[in-house]
C-alpha cells in the first residue's frame, strides 16, 4: 500500500510487465525501448481495466506518456 494499490493490483503490474519481457520487451536495452515497454504496459493495464500505469512508469524511468523521463525530444535526453 505504500505505492498507493493493494497487493492485488501490484501483482497485476508485475504480471504485465513479466508477460511483456516474454513477449520481447526489454526496457534496459536503450531508453526507446524504455518508452516503448512502458506505453505497451499502460496500453494492457488499460485495456484490462486495471489500476496503475505499469513498473516502468512506476519507478520513474518514463512519464505517463512513454516518454523517457527528463528527455525534451531533441534526442539529447533533456540536457
Amino acid at each position: 500500500q505504500d505505492r498507493g494499490h493493494t497487493l492485488r493490483d501490484e501483482l497485476r503490474v508485475l504480471l504485465v510487465h513479466g508477460v511483456l519481457h516474454l513477449c520481447g520487451y526489454d526496457h534496459e536495452t536503450d531508453e526507446a525501448d524504455a518508452a516503448e515497454m512502458a506505453a505497451a504496459e499502460t496500453k494492457l493495464m488499460r485495456r484490462l481495466h486495471w489500476k496503475g500505469n505499469g513498473l516502468i512508469v512506476s519507478a520513474g524511468a518514463v512519464d505517463g506518456d512513454g516518454d523517457v523521463d527528463g528527455d525534451d525530444g531533441d534526442g539529447y535526453g533533456g540536457d
